[in-house]
């Protein structure tokens, strides 16, 4: 585990430079909608206008990992071309893949450009969450916007200004903040967002590799059984005091999610390989969404409305259903890097002010891999933990060059077995 001093040596203060506080700006600017060739939002601009700045006038940075960059870059590729072959076979309309396509590139420009902001300091992403945080929430009051929209509006700007503040309170402080944040998103129903809180909440309180003793491991289960327990006692009693108020929504909810998980297996079981295109509207599995909404519409005795588009709530099908397999291929990348660089965070980092940004980014980002649709400005949100996937790689690159001679041993060795095991499978 990182000490205090090496925390210091890696990392860098908050105090805001010309560069952080650009990048500020530019995350201010995340709900200003241009309406280009679909959705495109002015921070998505501005980002890669910034990046580009830097890299011609200081390099690509000290953090730069040369290995990420690039592996970012192939899985975009692939995905790119899995959407490509997919509209080209499906012979899709022009405004169809040419708002997918542009979908999928500006997902690439954004990611990669936050990639550059942070490999020259981790501050800059921290203050350009800061600026989203901020924006946000004026942007919507601004268009007159009533803070009841806390669902799909000002709670996700909140809870990232949150934890973004966090960082500068003691853990404790911040833990309890981000705790009340869930709380009350899920009494206003908004159970992503209340879910994720409460488990970075008890994440954030997560001692790490501080105390290895038998005694320190039984502190360690005992707060984390108290944590789940709380927060599962939370859960159950929020939404049970909800339930009349949001039950009907709840239930047309968990249907919608249902059928397009449902139609999105099978569209990609009887074709795992190829896609069905960008905003994909094949009659055959247009008939599948409406067949299981007439079945969900018998079981709940009410309309169901559907589209024709495929929309799987979840990225890694949608793009999968979209692209074929190699439409998924950055959504794979993208899912270990979360899981990884999760792990990062919780057990192997030092807490400091990047980690409550850093566990909700990196949080809500596997719930949106997993249950959220790949629109709109989820692509600043993919790019936003891309980034902290890369400060992550350059941190346990840094920690292993300040490791102590028994680790750096034990990593040596693990490269050897590495090494041997490729040459092993090279021979078959």
């Amino acid at each position: 585990m990182h000490t205090s001093g090496e925390s210091r040596q890696m990392g860098e203060t908050l105090w805001p430079t010309p560069l952080a506080l650009l990048a500020f700006a530019c995350g201010f600017t995340i709900n200003i909608q241009l309406e280009l060739i679909g959705e495109v939002f002015l921070v998505e601009l501005l980002a890669p206008v910034l990046a580009l700045l830097v890299l011609l006038s200081h390099g690509p940075g000290r953090a730069f990992q040369t290995r990420t960059f690039i592996g970012v870059i192939i899985a975009g590729a692939l995905t790119f071309t899995g959407y490509l072959v997919s509209d080209l076979i499906a012979a899709n309309e022009p405004w169809q893949y040419l708002r997918g396509w542009g979908r999928v590139g500006l997902l690439m420009i954004d990611t990669l450009a936050l990639m550059l902001l942070a490999a020259h300091g981790r501050r800059n992403i921290w203050w350009f969450v800061l600026g989203v945080g901020i924006g946000g929430p004026i942007v919507l009051l601004a268009e007159g916007v009533g803070l009841e929209q806390w669902k799909i509006g000002y709670g996700e700007y909140f809870a990232l200004l949150l934890a973004a503040c966090a960082g500068m309170l003691p853990r404790v402080v911040a833990i309890a903040l981000i705790a009340s944040c869930g709380a009350f998103s899920l009494a206003l129903d908004y159970r992503s967002l209340g879910a994720t809180c409460l488990l970075a909440a008890g994440l954030l309180g997560y001692p790490g590799r501080r105390d290895a003793t038998a005694a320190g491991c039984i502190r360690k289960l005992t707060l984390i059984a108290l944590c789940t327990i709380s927060a599962v006692g939370l859960l159950y009693f929020t939404l049970s005091s909800t339930n009349e108020e949001f039950a009907e929504r709840r239930r047309l909810s968990n249907g919608g999610r249902y059928i397009g998980v449902v139609v999105a297996w099978r569209a990609i079981s009887e074709s795992p390989l190829i896609g069905y295109g960008s905003w994909a509207a094949e009659g055959e599995f247009a008939r599948m969404l409406r067949n299981e909404a007439r079945q969900l519409e018998r079981e709940l005795n009410r309309p169901v409305e559907v589209g024709r588009s495929l929309l799987p709530h979840s990225q890694l099908l949608q793009a999968w259903v979209e692209g074929g397999v190699l439409g998924a291929a950055f959504f794979l990348f993208y899912g270990w890097g979360l899981l990884v660089t999760l792990y990062w965070f919780v057990v192997r980092r030092a807490h400091d002010w990047l980690s409550p940004v850093g566990v909700f980014l990196l949080l809500y980002g596997l719930w949106n891999w997993l249950a959220s649709p790949f629109l709109g400005f989820t692509r600043i949100y993919i790019a936003m933990a891309v980034a902290l996937i890369a400060i992550a790689k350059w941190e346990r690159a840094q920690h292993m060059r300040g490791a102590t001679p028994g680790l750096q041993r034990r990593a040596a060795v693990a490269r050897a077995k590495r090494a041997g095991n490729r040459r092993l499978l090279g021979g078959w």
